[in-house]
């Protein structure tokens, strides 16, 4: 029998591509073996297109609409969306990607697609709202052979217990959030508070977030680790106890996938994060700590900084549902039918 032959195209340098291209598409062919995967930044001409049975591609992809429209109806078109298209005016890469041509081309492509996927139930909900188009919900998965997300004791930093904040940039307004109920345990003893995620290209907001974990320069206990590449972000997870994961309650939030509980559940961590739409399915299942206002962040920051237990039923939950294994059985059943 003829193999499927799938071709992802897509830039390799950062964190939707390692989520949602190489990790659960370089799996796929491991263990469906009539699948063929490709990967490729982009695709040289129309006959080269034409090999392949799928075209699996992200919105930021390098393949211009013209050529999506060339080969619609000859190969079979998945367009993933991973994260709401509107940014906010304040995120930092608002003017490099929100632009009239931006949003006709996705509204474009959206159109084309044979089938389209997305991160989330709420941006499922918001792909139909907004171009009427039925989308397939494919969560993260994580890929517990992947090194970084292994636990590693001799990661382990302080054995103090260690709160802490694992991201990228544009982070601020959800960091707001907590801002006051950080500043009120700063001055205790005997705990650390860790933040991940430093580079110098982005100076400005990560003075910010040192101020808001030091309480002003008072807080002396803080373990600042700098910025990892896409393979051994996740690191970090290992010297901490409890994850926060703070967010805001916009349409650009609640659109956002689960990834940061998965991560922080394949290393068995507390995790106390905003009451909001990303993280629902955890908070009523007791898996975590929600927060819906400085009191409850207060109370659940002064537990956290003297607890040094594991999560073992959130790392149980993350495993069985959410392992790239089980999300690859709907990404493998999506495409079996998509050929049809």
């Amino acid at each position: 029998m003829a193999k499927i032959k799938v071709c992802c195209i897509s830039e390799s340098n950062h964190g939707v591509y390692y989520h949602r291209m190489e990790i659960p598409f370089g799996n796929l062919d491991k263990i469906y073996k009539d699948l063929e995967i490709t990967f490729t930044n982009a695709i040289n001409n129309f006959h080269e297109g034409l090999q392949y049975d799928i075209i699996f591609l992200n919105r930021y992809c390098n393949l211009s609409h013209f050529e999506i429209e060339r080969l619609k109806g000859k190969v079979k078109i998945i367009l993933d969306i991973d994260d709401y298209w509107n940014l906010p005016t304040w995120h930092s890469s608002y003017d490099a990607i929100t632009s009239p041509i931006f949003e006709k081309a996705l509204k474009q492509n959206i159109e084309l697609a044979d089938e389209i996927w997305c991160a989330s139930e709420y941006l499922k909900l918001k792909i139909k709202e907004v171009f009427n188009k039925e989308s397939i919900y494919i969560p993260n998965g994580i890929d517990f052979e992947q090194q970084q997300f292994n636990p590693i004791k001799e990661a382990r930093l302080s054995n103090l217990p260690t709160i802490g904040y694992i991201a990228a940039a544009n982070h601020h307004r959800d960091i707001n959030k907590i801002a006051k109920a950080v500043y009120k345990i700063v001055h205790k003893p005997n705990f650390n508070i860790l933040v991940s995620g430093y580079n110098e290209q982005s100076k400005k907001y990560w003075g910010f977030v040192d101020n808001v974990f030091t309480g002003g320069g008072t807080f002396k206990n803080i373990i600042r680790i700098s910025s990892k590449d896409i393979y051994n972000y996740a690191v970090a997870y290992n010297a901490l106890d409890t994850a926060l994961a703070p967010l805001c309650n916009d349409e650009f939030s609640k659109c956002k996938s689960n990834l940061k509980i998965l991560e922080a559940g394949a290393f068995g961590l507390n995790v106390i994060a905003s009451v909001c739409e990303p993280y629902q399915e955890f908070i009523d299942k007791g898996l975590i700590k929600g927060c819906s206002n400085d009191k409850e962040w207060d109370v659940a920051l002064n537990k956290a900084i003297k607890d040094k237990s594991k999560n073992e039923r959130l790392r149980t939950y993350v495993k069985e549902n959410y392992s790239i294994e089980k999300i690859n059985l709907l990404r493998y059943d999506r495409i079996r039918n998509i050929i049809g």
